[in-house]
């Protein structure tokens, strides 16, 4: 388990290769308040049934049964490009994964700024590996890129969708939590 664990942590956490372009339903039940990341400007509805854990590489994510929900902030000034960030950062899951498939790209709006989504399969491993399904969200304040990685299983990720899709829509970049 902890080996799993250490796959797929080590997976949602590389190191993306920084910006290279500069242009210019109904909720699932989530807890009242925001949970403050440890990133100093992020906050997030986490859904109810996720846990708050660490491990040697992140402070700070949450597990729910195969699902988990990271997020991660590179401090990239001035990238406007969002798609062109997500793609890069596809192209360093290419790097670790067996395979990457079925990727789409697509916006979220947020609370008050849209989510450059990037959703795709992918294998760790060989022989089949382990099957995973991922939705990424990447927004900005022009002085880093926040990323949101929420993925499970690729035969339970219908089952966590509009949570994943809740955490998405739910983030906002702030000093202060709200009131």
């Amino acid at each position: 388990m902890k080996r799993f664990l250490c796959l797929l942590t080590a997976a949602c956490l590389l190191p993306f290769a920084g910006c290279s372009f500069q242009k210019e339903e109904e909720p699932a039940s989530v807890i009242d308040v925001y949970q403050a990341l440890p990133l100093p400007d992020l906050f997030l509805n986490i859904p109810e049934g996720y846990e708050k854990t660490s491990s040697d590489m992140i402070e700070e994510y949450y597990l729910k049964d195969d699902a988990s929900i990271i997020a991660t902030e590179d401090p990239v000034v001035g990238c406007n490009d969002l798609h062109a960030y997500a793609i890069n950062a596809l192209l360093e899951y290419e790097k670790v994964a067996t395979e990457v498939s079925n990727t789409q790209d697509g916006v979220v709006q947020a609370q008050d700024t849209l989510v450059q989504t990037l959703e795709f399969d992918y294998t760790l491993g060989a022989d089949g590996g382990l099957k995973l399904h991922c939705i990424a969200g990447y927004l900005t304040d022009g002085k880093s890129v926040y990323i949101i990685t929420c993925k499970s299983q690729q035969d339970t990720f219908e089952s966590h969708r509009e949570e994943f899709m809740t955490v998405l829509s739910s983030a906002r970049i702030d000093k202060a939590p709200a009131q």
